[in-house]
Protein backbone atom coordinates (compact mmCIF):
# COMPACT_ATOMS: atom_id res chain seq x y z
CA UNK A 1 0.00 0.00 0.00
CA UNK A 2 2.88 2.48 0.80
CA UNK A 3 4.06 1.83 -2.50
CA UNK A 4 1.26 3.53 -4.09
CA UNK A 5 1.00 6.28 -2.10
CA UNK A 6 4.34 7.79 -2.57
CA UNK A 7 4.00 7.41 -6.58
CA UNK A 8 1.07 9.62 -6.73
CA UNK A 9 3.28 12.44 -4.73
CA UNK A 10 6.32 11.61 -6.45
CA UNK A 11 5.11 13.65 -10.00
CA UNK A 12 3.48 16.62 -7.65
CA UNK A 13 6.87 16.51 -5.44
CA UNK A 14 8.64 16.90 -8.53
CA UNK A 15 6.77 19.59 -10.39
CA UNK A 16 7.02 21.55 -7.14
CA UNK A 17 10.85 21.00 -6.77
CA UNK A 18 11.38 22.47 -10.27
CA UNK A 19 9.34 24.79 -10.42
CA UNK A 20 11.25 26.63 -6.91
CA UNK A 21 14.30 25.55 -8.62
CA UNK A 22 13.69 27.78 -11.89
CA UNK A 23 11.94 30.78 -10.11
CA UNK A 24 15.25 30.92 -7.61
CA UNK A 25 17.32 30.72 -10.54
CA UNK A 26 15.34 33.52 -12.92
CA UNK A 27 15.89 35.69 -9.47
CA UNK A 28 19.42 35.10 -8.64
CA UNK A 29 20.58 36.11 -12.58
CA UNK A 30 21.68 39.47 -12.64
CA UNK A 31 21.03 41.01 -16.35
CA UNK A 32 22.41 44.22 -17.42
CA UNK A 33 19.71 46.55 -18.98
CA UNK A 34 20.38 46.91 -22.67
CA UNK A 35 23.20 49.16 -23.76
CA UNK A 36 23.52 51.21 -26.85
CA UNK A 37 23.82 49.69 -29.89
CA UNK A 38 27.08 51.27 -31.43
CA UNK A 39 29.65 53.45 -29.69
CA UNK A 40 31.20 56.70 -30.96
CA UNK A 41 34.43 58.53 -29.86
CA UNK A 42 35.27 61.77 -31.70
CA UNK A 43 35.64 65.43 -31.19
CA UNK A 44 32.66 67.92 -31.50
CA UNK A 45 32.82 70.10 -34.29
CA UNK A 46 29.79 72.28 -33.44
CA UNK A 47 26.32 71.70 -32.01
CA UNK A 48 22.52 72.29 -33.61
CA UNK A 49 19.52 73.33 -31.08
CA UNK A 50 16.30 72.03 -31.99
CA UNK A 51 13.80 73.35 -31.50
CA UNK A 52 11.13 70.84 -32.27
CA UNK A 53 12.47 67.48 -30.11
CA UNK A 54 13.55 69.88 -27.08
CA UNK A 55 17.39 68.27 -28.21
CA UNK A 56 20.94 68.96 -29.49
CA UNK A 57 22.25 68.23 -32.00
CA UNK A 58 26.30 67.62 -32.18
CA UNK A 59 27.75 67.75 -35.12
CA UNK A 60 30.65 65.91 -35.77
CA UNK A 61 33.55 65.05 -38.53
CA UNK A 62 36.09 62.58 -37.33
CA UNK A 63 36.34 59.04 -37.17
CA UNK A 64 34.68 56.24 -37.14
CA UNK A 65 31.07 57.59 -38.06
CA UNK A 66 30.82 60.96 -39.22
CA UNK A 67 27.67 63.33 -39.17
CA UNK A 68 24.94 64.23 -36.12
CA UNK A 69 24.32 62.30 -33.34
CA UNK A 70 21.52 63.81 -30.94
CA UNK A 71 21.92 64.70 -27.14
CA UNK A 72 18.07 64.31 -25.87
CA UNK A 73 17.07 64.77 -22.23
CA UNK A 74 17.16 61.25 -21.66
CA UNK A 75 20.98 61.00 -22.41
CA UNK A 76 22.94 59.63 -19.48
CA UNK A 77 26.08 61.98 -19.45
CA UNK A 78 29.25 61.63 -17.17
CA UNK A 79 32.14 63.78 -16.22
CA UNK A 80 32.59 67.38 -17.07
CA UNK A 81 29.86 67.61 -19.15
CA UNK A 82 31.71 69.91 -22.23
CA UNK A 83 29.67 68.21 -25.17
CA UNK A 84 28.73 71.11 -26.78
CA UNK A 85 32.13 72.88 -27.07
CA UNK A 86 33.66 72.65 -30.12
CA UNK A 87 36.86 70.84 -30.31
CA UNK A 88 36.32 69.09 -26.94
CA UNK A 89 36.98 65.04 -26.80
CA UNK A 90 33.83 62.86 -26.41
CA UNK A 91 32.82 59.15 -25.89
CA UNK A 92 29.93 57.26 -25.55
CA UNK A 93 26.94 54.67 -27.48
CA UNK A 94 24.26 56.20 -29.19
CA UNK A 95 21.05 53.59 -31.03
CA UNK A 96 20.56 54.61 -34.73
CA UNK A 97 17.18 56.11 -34.80
CA UNK A 98 16.19 55.70 -38.88
CA UNK A 99 13.75 58.91 -40.04
CA UNK A 100 14.68 61.12 -37.12
CA UNK A 101 15.53 64.42 -38.26
CA UNK A 102 16.17 67.36 -36.22
CA UNK A 103 14.10 70.93 -36.94
CA UNK A 104 14.54 74.05 -36.36
CA UNK A 105 11.15 76.49 -36.54
CA UNK A 106 9.74 73.53 -38.59
CA UNK A 107 12.10 72.87 -41.30
CA UNK A 108 14.48 69.91 -41.53
CA UNK A 109 17.86 71.11 -40.76
CA UNK A 110 19.68 67.75 -40.23
CA UNK A 111 19.16 64.23 -40.29
CA UNK A 112 21.18 62.84 -37.30
CA UNK A 113 23.19 59.50 -37.84
CA UNK A 114 20.87 58.21 -33.99
CA UNK A 115 20.41 59.17 -30.31
CA UNK A 116 23.15 59.54 -28.21
CA UNK A 117 22.76 56.66 -25.32
CA UNK A 118 25.51 57.95 -22.75
CA UNK A 119 28.21 60.17 -23.53
CA UNK A 120 31.09 61.62 -21.31
CA UNK A 121 33.36 64.16 -22.43
CA UNK A 122 37.30 65.64 -21.73
CA UNK A 123 38.29 68.19 -18.72
CA UNK A 124 39.32 71.20 -21.80
CA UNK A 125 38.97 71.26 -25.50
CA UNK A 126 42.09 69.97 -27.81
CA UNK A 127 43.97 72.20 -28.90
CA UNK A 128 44.33 72.85 -32.59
Amino acid sequence: MKFFYYRRKYPLLLGVMTILILVGTAFSINIEPTRALLGFGVIVGSPVSCVDEGSIAIIVAGLPIPGAYLYTPATLAFTYYNYFVPGTWVLGGYIPTPGLTCTNLGVPILVPVGAIYEIGSALAPLPI
